[in-house]
């Protein structure tokens, strides 16, 4: 009779626990082999290990954002992060290049969506109020629908 109420135990225990936090990808390339399995586009956010505001992780708990979030493979990439990709490119620079080469600018956070080969469907977005972030995603969520997501190139 113990094991019952261990796993009744276990499975109120679960179900008032914390509410599940997106855990984003952290290396594009991986993202782009997940989008392609699941048939659906990116999300991007361009951050820094530095923000004192947490208003990326803030976002990331959303409950709307969240559900907005779930027909995307969504990639977190660090522009300050100092660990070295080789031996000539830390991963900051390289993801920093890499947003400035897809959206001409410079600014964390930025979010952007990208198609399975990493090319740019959607104008970029930078630090915004939740709301209006919470549309955008929207917005992208049904021109994926639709099949409306093309390249910008």
């Amino acid at each position: 009779m113990k094991t019952p109420t261990i796993i009744l135990s276990f499975l109120i225990f679960a179900a008032c626990g914390p509410k599940h936090y997106l855990t984003p990808q952290t290396n594009l390339e991986v993202a782009k082999l997940e989008a392609n399995r699941q048939n659906t586009n990116i999300f991007v956010i361009f951050d820094l290990f530095g923000s004192s505001t947490h208003y990326v992780d803030d976002i990331l708990a959303d409950e709307a954002i969240q559900k907005s979030l779930r027909s995307f493979v969504v990639v977190r990439l660090m522009c300050d992060d100092r660990r070295m990709l080789n031996d000539s490119i830390s991963i900051g620079k390289f993801n920093s290049d890499f947003q400035i080469a897809l959206t001409g600018k410079y600014y964390q956070p930025m979010f952007c969506f990208l198609n399975q080969q990493g090319d740019r469907i959607a104008p970029p977005m930078w630090y915004s109020e939740q709301t209006e972030l919470l549309e955008y995603i929207q917005t992208q969520t049904t021109a994926q629908k639709k099949g409306l997501n093309h390249s910008e190139k």
